[in-house]
């Protein structure tokens, strides 16, 4: 025999979560936000390591798969697959000590006889 045709009605669960046990943390926007700005300092940092000759950025002690993935960067022509490629150098740049990078990117970018940026 099989089963009425009719719709069947399903429990309701309540799936709220009691006030005291609510997490308290940042927006969803302002994660998004922050993670945005991350990316980008990854990004500007991939530019400008493929802007250094190849001698200069050994001084990094990057792995060599970034060193590759940054050499390749160097010779992209203008235009999406530039695009893509700072992409790659900035996600294999995430587990990088990025504010040494940048220290070490300063230091050489900077002429002798300037004074350095306060």
């Amino acid at each position: 025999m099989l089963p009425p045709m009719g719709k069947k009605r399903r429990k309701m669960i309540d799936t709220s979560v009691p006030e005291a046990e609510e997490e308290v943390g940042q927006s969803r926007s302002k994660a998004r936000k922050e993670l945005k700005e991350h990316q980008a300092r990854l990004e500007t940092l991939a530019t400008r390591l493929a802007g250094l000759p190849a001698e200069r950025r050994k001084a990094f002690d990057l792995d060599e798969h970034t060193e590759k993935a940054i050499a390749i960067l160097a010779g992209a022509k203008k235009g999406s697959a530039m695009a893509r490629q700072r992409r790659a150098v900035a996600k294999l740049l995430r587990l990088a000590d990025l504010d040494a990078i940048e220290a070490r990117l300063d230091t050489i970018s900077r002429k002798p006889g300037r004074n350095p940026r306060h």
